[in-house]
C-alpha cells in the first residue's frame, strides 16, 4: 500500500496525533474475536494511557447474529468505560480510505478465533503497509508464526496476553522495527 493520510482518519475519529493507535480492520463478525482486543484495553491503558483502538469495518453480511455481536461489543465498550478510547466505524471502508486507515495505525490486531485456515486480506494489507501486527495463535496465521516470529502469536482468548504484547510492541522500537523488516 502507498502511504496515506493517517491524520485524516485520526481527525475523523477524534484520535490525537501521536497517540498510539491499534487497528482491527475488515468485516466484523464473531470469529474475528474483537471483544478480546476491547477487553485488553483497560490493562493496556494502565501501561499506555494515551492508546486508542479503531475497529474499522462493517458488520459482516448484516445477519442477525452478527448484529447481535456488534451490540455485544458496544455493551463491553460501555461497561468498561472505553467510549473515548475505542472507536467503531460500522461502515465499509471505501477504497480511498484504506491506505489512510492503515497509515493512521501503529499496530494491526488480528485476534481471530477461527478453527479453519484461509487467506487473510488484512494480513496482506498490513504487510503491504509495513505495519507490525499481532495475531491469534490459530491455524489461519501459521505462516506468520513459522516465517516471521512466534512472538506475534497470542492466545485467542487471553486479553491480558494481548495487552502485554501490545505494550511491548509499542515500547520496544527495535523489536517493532525487526518485526516490520521480517514481514
Amino acid at each position: 500500500l502507498a502511504p496515506g493520510d493517517g491524520q485524516r482518519i485520526r481527525d475523523r475519529h477524534g484520535i490525537p496525533e501521536g497517540a498510539p493507535l491499534l487497528l482491527i480492520f475488515g468485516f466484523v463478525h464473531i470469529q474475528k474475536n474483537v471483544q478480546v482486543a476491547i477487553q485488553a484495553m483497560p490493562e493496556l491503558l494502565a501501561a499506555v494511557p494515551d492508546a486508542h483502538l479503531l475497529i474499522a469495518g462493517q458488520i459482516a453480511s448484516g445477519s442477525w447474529f452478527n448484529e447481535a455481536y456488534a451490540k455485544h461489543l458496544d455493551r463491553i465498550i460501555r461497561v468498561l468505560g472505553l467510549q473515548s478510547r475505542v472507536h467503531v466505524t460500522r461502515d465499509f471502508v471505501d477504497a480511498e480510505d484504506v491506505e489512510d486507515t492503515y497509515s493512521a495505525a501503529d499496530i494491526v490486531l488480528l485476534p481471530y478465533n477461527q478453527g479453519y485456515g484461509s487467506a487473510s486480506g488484512v494480513v496482506h494489507q498490513a504487510i503491504g503497509a509495513s505495519k507490525p501486527l499481532l495475531c491469534s495463535d490459530v491455524h489461519k496465521f501459521a505462516e506468520i508464526k513459522s516465517q516471521v516470529s512466534s512472538e506475534l502469536m497470542l492466545p485467542a482468548t487471553d486479553p491480558s496476553a494481548w495487552a502485554q504484547a501490545i505494550t511491548r510492541m509499542l515500547a520496544d522500537r527495535p523489536f517493532r522495527e525487526a518485526i516490520v523488516a521480517g514481514l
